[in-house]
């Protein structure tokens, strides 16, 4: 899985909830609220590359009852990786690696989210 606004929606849409319907700039011509967002893509949060909005991610997860584990490795010659765990006491919800830790957050908390967090 790839860091992009693809990803963000997705995190936007599964997450938070979001209801709006995204479109790329080439379909602007068809978004219903026109007036108010000179180009929906700009309405995406940056989960998958901003940390700052990545946490907020993991805050919504903490909120459904998740915590979560993060392992940052810096290697001298294949670069750095991050694994990120979303668990409660009795299960591991979702896991995620990158090179990244906001993607790692992001692909983590997609997956917790497509098992379900009821079962925390």
């Amino acid at each position: 899985m790839r860091a992009g606004k693809k990803l963000d929606m997705e995190i936007g849409t599964r997450v938070f909830g979001d209801k709006r319907q995204f479109h790329s700039p080439l379909k602007h011509k068809s978004c219903p609220n026109i007036t108010r967002c000179g180009s929906c893509w700009d309405l995406v949060q940056r989960y998958s590359t901003d940390i700052a909005a990545a946490l907020e991610v993991v805050e919504a997860l903490y909120k459904m009852g998740l915590n979560m584990d993060l392992t940052y490795r810096i290697y001298a010659v294949d670069g750095n990786f991050a694994t990120v765990t979303f668990y409660s006491d009795a299960w591991t919800a979702g896991q995620g690696d990158a090179g990244k830790i906001p993607l790692a957050i992001c692909i983590a908390a997609l997956k917790a989210v497509e098992r379900g967090v009821e079962n925390t």
